[in-house]
Parts: C-alpha cells; structure tokens; sequence
C-alpha cells in the first residue's frame, strides 16, 4: 500500500540530539558512561573510508532497520509498520507497508528472498519484487531483533545468526530450527542491535555486531565464527557522533568489492570502505591483516603468502622501528608508544603493507 512520506516538523527548541534520542531504540544497557562522549581508538583508517553519509531523518523518524541489496536500501521504523526504499545517494523510492509485517528492526537476503527480523521470535521471508509476505520462520523462542543470513550454515543450506542485545549469538536453519550458539559469555557483548556475516575479509569469515555498550553507543566490533572478538573494534562515534548503533550489513557498494555499512540512529545512514585500498598494499595478490587490531603488546600477521621475506615496522612519518628477516609472523611492539604505525611485508610474490594502532 502506497503511502504519503510524512514530512516530521520538530518544534525549533527541540534538539537534533533530543531529537535522535527520543526516536531511538536503546539497548537495556546503562549508557551513562557515555556521557564524557568515550571515543575509542580505532582501526586502519584506511580501511574505514566513509563512502555515504546521509541523515536519516529527512526520510522518517525512528528508522533503524537496514540492508542494501545491491541495487537499493530497505530501511524501517522500529516502532510502526513503515518501510522504505531508498536510491544509492539515500533518496527515497518508494514507502509502504507490508501486511503482516511491523516493527521490523533487521533486514538480511539469501539472494532471492528478503528476511524481516523484530522484536519476535518469527523471522518474515518477503518478496522483494512484490514486497508481500511470502512465509513465517518461526524459531525455538528466540527474539530475532538483529538478523544475518550465512550460507555456509545447516551443512551448506544456508541459515541465519540470531538475537538480541547481550543475549547468546544464536544459528537456525532456514525453518527456525536452532543448530547452534555463541555464548554471551564468549562475545561479552551487551547491547547488540545489528549483525552482519563477512565472508571477504582475509582469515574470515567474521561475524560484525553492532553494538550499543556501556562505554560506546555504537560500536562496530568483528567477531571470528567462535563469538569471540577478534579485537578489531571501529567506534562510528569518530564519524557520526551522537548516534546509536541500528541495523547492520556487509555486501558490495559503490564498485568496491567489500563494505559495510548500516543506521546509526537518529544521525547517519552509512557505508564504510572495506576493500583493501591500493594506498596500502602495491600487490594485490597479497592479503594481509594485522591481528589484533588495535594491538597492546604483541602483534601477529595473518597472511596468504607462503612465505615472508622481510618484515619492516614504520612510524608515520618514515622511521624504521624494526627490520626482521626471521620469516616471523608475531612481533612484540609493547614497547610502542599509543599510536599509528605501519608495518611492510615483503614476501615472494611483492610487497605489501597495512597500518595498525598501538593502544
């Protein structure tokens, strides 16, 4: 059903702040250590280029839900039955609503069909060129707010990874049935809103949650397929301040082979860069990623190459801190000071380097 886009007047001594806040969706987390406005420190900023920035309250209030299929964004508010699409620039193609469908706070695909997570324990599988309600998955009482697809579950039949907040990470099958769980205990995780399965990233494939903690509103934090974090933490408060962690997605944007990308609440529809930029690596045959990242004392390489020549550690600003012909792959920079620093592989097959940050 065709529906007029409402255009939201907010009274002049109402805040954008206040605005964000009161059309948000909080984790039951405290979030009163986020008072200060804790920025954390963050990963390769190369590989955290913004690729879009729009504000997603010129489309509606309180969206939260999102997913980009490749060709447009679907994105939802969390407390009504309201559903849009939007072009690659984020202007809206089309509103409606979906008869049995409501509160949608997730979107995920299996390449045909769209899934629909909430605050319920169904999972809703749509038609995306009809936009109707083509069957209910119902699960084992799960709340399926966040919702990622995975191809690799059910011995290849594909499934989902499921949840809420700082539940355990659930996996069900195509029909809801639970095939397994990732501990709350192992990902420690609090307040997760949005989910996304990376199977791109060298030494995946990962899992990215988006999380609402007590200490950052908006967290991206990448999970390997135990539920444990890898370390690789990218705090969105450095780009779009004030926001509150939404719906989540990994895919293809932009013509870059990898990105990420989701709803910061009431601040930002956004995609970041996840390709490895050619700034930063002179072969590409090569694939490298510094683990963990940001790193505290000892820094390991993991690495494609099948063997490494040369390792040589820089500051910014070109000073070599360490030169290594060991053939290695872990190295102690406790001694570092907190900052960013570069590190250059030279194996058989080239050169390549990343940056990483000391804490």
């Amino acid at each position: 059903m065709k529906r007029n886009l409402q255009i939201l007047v907010v009274a002049g001594l109402l805040s954008g702040t206040t605005f964000a806040q009161k059309n948000a969706e909080y984790a039951p987390v405290n979030h009163s250590e986020f008072a200060a406005n804790t920025v954390h420190e963050t990963t390769d900023r190369a590989l955290w280029d913004v690729q879009l920035n729009v504000d997603p309250t010129t489309v509606a209030a309180a969206l939260a839900g999102c997913f980009w299929d490749g060709t447009q964004f679907w994105v939802a508010q969390w407390n009504s039955d309201s559903i849009y699409t939007l072009d690659a620039t984020g202007a809206v193609t089309d509103d409606f609503v979906i008869a049995g469908v409501t509160g949608a706070r997730s979107f995920t695909s299996d390449g045909t069909s769209l899934y629909i997570g909430s605050s319920t324990t169904a999972i809703w599988q749509i038609d995306p060129t009809t936009k109707t309600l083509t069957s209910t998955i119902n699960t084992s009482g799960l709340n399926c707010r966040y919702l990622t697809y995975d191809p690799t579950l059910d011995g290849g039949n594909g499934g989902f990874w499921t949840g809420q907040y700082g539940d355990d990470i659930t996996s069900v099958t195509m029909s809801g049935a639970t095939i397994s769980t990732l501990p709350a205990t192992t990902h420690g995780l609090s307040g997760v809103y949005g989910m996304a399965y990376d199977d791109y990233t060298f030494g995946g494939p990962y899992l990215w949650a988006f999380d609402q903690s007590t200490t950052s509103i908006a967290d991206l934090v990448q999970l390997d397929m135990t539920g444990t974090p890898t370390g690789n933490v990218y705090d969105t408060q450095t780009d779009f301040a004030g926001g509150l962690a939404g719906g989540l997605w990994f895919g293809t944007f932009g013509g870059q082979a990898a990105s990420i990308g989701g709803i910061s609440q009431g601040t930002s529809l956004f995609v970041y860069e996840r390709t490895q930029p050619a700034g930063l690596s002179e072969n590409p045959e090569i694939d490298f990623t510094v683990f963990p990242n940001p790193v505290e004392e000892t820094m390991t390489l993991a690495i494609n190459a099948e063997s490494i020549n040369e390792v040589t550690i820089y500051t910014l600003d070109g000073k070599v801190l360490l030169n290594s012909t060991s053939k290695v792959k872990t190295f102690d920079v406790s001694d570092y000071t907190a900052g960013v620093y570069i590190v250059e592989v030279k194996t058989d097959q080239g050169i390549a380097s990343q940056k990483f940050t000391k804490k």
